[in-house]
């Protein structure tokens, strides 16, 4: 992978130094929902920009090629998706404005919400698996932002601790995109739970997904807020909605700190 390549350059250039490779970073994917007053790709005809590493015209030609598969196998699986309603079981909760798939299987009840799609729609859709049919991993509720007031807060072990509108992020780093696969850890826990019970969702064998996700190198971000890297030893990824926020004060030493909030 293109991280793993670049922490490798990192750690044999603090060897040489004689400093000890101390960088570790821990973050959390946040699945992008798309009910969210989020500019919206036109998925009718996706744009596909695939991270590159080298100008080779054969690697040109190859790249070119993944991008027009990857389109196709978007535009095939959006094709052949019935729309995302609201859901009935979601009234009451503070999910009730999510749209979702009919089809996704509950796995904890009716809050929060998780599930995973059923496996012969997993395995009909193939390599791409269409966003509505995405896995999903919740531990309380999806919050409702809008692009304007949605922010992004780095603070912590940086020299220029700031804070980035959604805006900023977009236009003012570079943008990547490729398919990535995430797996829950808990796939397959049915199957456990059959032999002995454990404690967890409910999960099936489809609590996997792979997408074509788009953003820009965390990297990038922390370069441009001066991170300490000799001092760093963890990159904190967190919302004021969730629980985390109580374990700060045990969280702290040697951490840089990444909130992402809503602008009340």
């Amino acid at each position: 992978m293109p991280g793993s390549i670049r922490n490798q350059k990192l750690i044999n250039s603090r060897l040489e130094r004689g400093i000890p490779p101390v960088v570790q970073t821990s973050t959390y994917t946040f699945r992008p929902i798309p009910t969210l007053s989020f500019p919206k790709n036109n998925t009718s005809n996706p744009i596909i920009f695939l991270d590159k590493y080298s100008s080779s015209d054969e690697d040109d030609d190859e790249d070119d090629h993944q991008k027009n598969e990857y389109l196709q196998m978007i535009k095939k699986g959006n094709s052949e998706l019935e729309p995302s309603v609201h859901d009935t079981r979601d009234e009451g909760t503070a999910d009730n404005w999510v749209e979702r798939n009919a089809s996704l299987i509950r796995l904890t009840g009716k809050h929060p919400f998780n599930s995973e799609p059923p496996l012969n729609r997993l395995m009909h859709h193939g390599f791409i698996t269409p966003v509505p049919l995405h896995y999903v991993r919740n531990h309380g509720p999806v919050p409702k932002g809008t692009w304007d007031d949605w922010t992004v807060e780095v603070t912590g072990l940086v020299k220029r601790p700031m804070k980035f509108t959604m805006d900023q992020l977009v236009n003012e780093f570079p943008c990547r995109e490729l398919p990535v696969t995430l797996v829950c850890a808990g796939n397959r826990r049915k199957e456990q739970n059959m032999v002995k019970q454990t404690i967890g969702s409910n999960c099936g064998a489809a609590a996997v997904s792979t997408t074509v996700w788009r953003g820009l190198p965390l990297r990038a971000l922390l370069k441009r807020c001066g991170i300490y890297l000799t001092f760093v030893s963890k990159v904190r990824m967190y919302c004021p909605e969730v629980v985390v926020r109580i374990m700060e004060p045990a969280l702290r030493r040697n951490s840089l700190w990444i909130r992402q909030e809503i602008s009340s």
